[in-house]
């Protein structure tokens, strides 16, 4: 049932706060109501189909969890469900983290953090997704957490499966404190043993990544990496036994992930500048993207025996949207936003982080695309080396 507030959100909604980084997210919007500012969040603007499967669902979701954490200081106030494609809260005035300066905040401004998650845990809460766009920083110095979507509730249902997730979902809210305390508190890391999760498995995994991300390493591991994927997709090839069905299948991704790849490398500088010119200007990652593409059509055209490609094909998915993607955006992501501040910010906030929007982003800069650049970002030797590769598979057809 959708619990209505007595009054609609009085005039259209106010300026837009969050526009989500794609059409997946939801959009938050100021409006007014009952003569006080509030905040809206709308999943209106989706397709019919995404809102009916999951935008609608997720504010469910989130409803359930802000009426049961009512009260709990450092939340925002549930204000009404005026529709099903939309959600008000209070609005609370502030600053999140990612607008301060690391090394900026007070100590005890985290620990004030540490109770309002606690206090919700108790109620049957837990965030799970907690990070710094998460939290509000008032005039006065107290955190609000928001964005309750991804939240965990205890209620009863489940039994011992929803009992462990819900506290795996607390040790998520724990380790994130102590992360956000180690980028923002002044003169102080994460506290010793903080960081490292309770739960086996993921224990392990933890460990083996900071083994890999020490300075000696990282160069190391990272080669490692790229010599593992070239040797995998080496044996895909050796082994496709390919048809010419498959094979332009495979060209039909192959071939314009390519051309978006080198329409990125004739305006990236890397490491010097922040670019948002060619195809940056519609996503932050134009050559993830060409990359999927290419891995994609390539698992297409390398039909293998018993499914071999699919197996391939459905480990790199994972290995990308899993790890490669999330630690670029981690690792990347701080260096750019120290280097360029609040133009970052901007950016990120407006352009969606791999699959590209149909509108410009209005401050991309307006550069032609360049050879020179192309050359020193030796994208030339992929295209002979996929040129090759096409050539070897369809040498192969009907062997």
């Amino acid at each position: 049932m959708i619990a209505r507030g007595s009054d609609n959100p009085q005039d259209a909604p106010g300026p837009l706060l969050s526009g989500g980084r794609n059409f997946t997210k939801a959009r938050v919007y100021a409006v007014a109501w009952n003569g006080a500012t509030a905040v809206v969040k709308s999943v209106s603007h989706q397709p019919l189909w995404l809102r009916w499967l999951a935008g609608r669902r997720w504010l469910e979701h989130e409803e359930r969890a802000y009426r049961r954490l009512g009260g709990v200081p450092g939340v925002p106030r549930l204000l009404g469900r005026p529709e099903p494609d939309s959600l008000v809260c209070e609005r609370i005035e502030g600053r999140r983290l990612d607008e301060h300066a690391r090394g900026s905040l007070p100590p005890a401004l985290f620990d004030s953090l540490a109770q309002v998650l606690d206090q919700a845990h108790a109620r049957g809460v837990a965030h799970g997704d907690l990070h710094r766009r998460d939290v509000i920083v008032r005039a006065d110095g107290t955190p609000w957490v928001l964005d309750w979507a991804t939240s965990l509730t205890r209620d009863g249902r489940g039994g011992a499966l929803r009992n462990a997730l819900f506290r795996r979902w607390v040790e998520f809210d724990g380790r994130a404190i102590e992360k956000l305390r180690a980028r923002y508190a002044a003169m102080e890391g994460p506290r010793p043993g903080r960081l490292e999760p309770a739960w086996a498995p993921h224990r392990w995994i933890w460990r083996l990544r900071r083994w890999s991300s020490g300075p000696v390493r990282n160069p190391l591991w990272g080669r490692l990496r790229l010599a593992a994927l070239y040797a995998g997709a080496s044996v895909l090839v050796a082994v496709a036994r390919p048809s010419p069905g498959w094979m332009a299948a495979g060209l039909i991704l192959m071939v314009p992930g390519e051309m978006v790849r080198g329409w990125a490398a004739g305006h990236l500088l890397k490491s010097r500048e922040l670019v948002t010119s060619g195809p940056y200007a519609y996503t932050q990652n134009p050559l993830y993207l060409g990359r999927l593409l290419i891995l994609t059509g390539l698992a297409l055209m390398c039909r293998a025996p018993g499914g071999a490609n699919w197996i391939a094909l459905a480990i790199g998915m994972a290995g990308f949207f899993l790890y490669y993607l999330p630690r670029k955006l981690r690792v990347e992501g701080a260096r750019l936003e120290g280097r360029h501040g609040d133009r970052f910010h901007r950016y990120r906030e407006a352009v969606p982080i791999l699959f590209p929007s149909l509108t410009r982003y209005p401050d991309a800069e307006r550069r032609p695309w360049s050879w020179e650049r192309m050359r020193r970002n030796r994208e030339y030797l992929m295209v002979l080396g996929l040129s090759a590769v096409v050539a070897w598979l369809w040498s192969r057809i009907g062997h």
